[in-house]
């Protein structure tokens, strides 16, 4: 196993295994009597599910060596984001800081994208 190959494994196993973002919003659904803002954690919540997912497949593809599979997974997983980000726009009230999930799963997905970027070229 390369170091590449070793770093993109290790991150996405760190990150499927913080309890914070396996279900990011639901406390906060029951925690805010704006129902705005419910369906903004509702929705966002069912979109980090769903890039999870799209991690965990990513991880399937390494274990498989499928590095050819993960490009499909990092967009989905992006536009997955981009979709929480386009519901929150920017509400004022924010408990469940989705702005700074937002970024921080970004991160990742960035550095799991420029990684398998190189797996592939090799």
């Amino acid at each position: 196993m390369g170091t590449q190959e070793a770093l993109l494994k290790f991150l996405l196993i760190w990150d499927l295994t913080r309890p914070k973002n396996h279900i990011p919003f639901n406390s906060s659904v029951s925690a805010t009597h704006d129902s705005r803002l419910k369906n903004i954690y509702k929705l966002c919540s069912s979109n980090y599910n769903d890039a999870i997912r799209d991690l965990k497949a990513i991880k399937n593809y390494l274990h498989s060596g499928a590095y050819k599979n993960i490009p499909s997974q990092v967009k989905d997983a992006y536009e997955e984001i981009k979709q929480c980000k386009k519901v929150y726009g920017g509400a004022t009230t924010d408990r469940a800081h989705i702005k700074k999930k937002n970024q921080e799963f970004e991160l990742l997905i960035s550095i799991v994208e420029l990684t398998s970027d190189n797996l592939n070229k090799n």
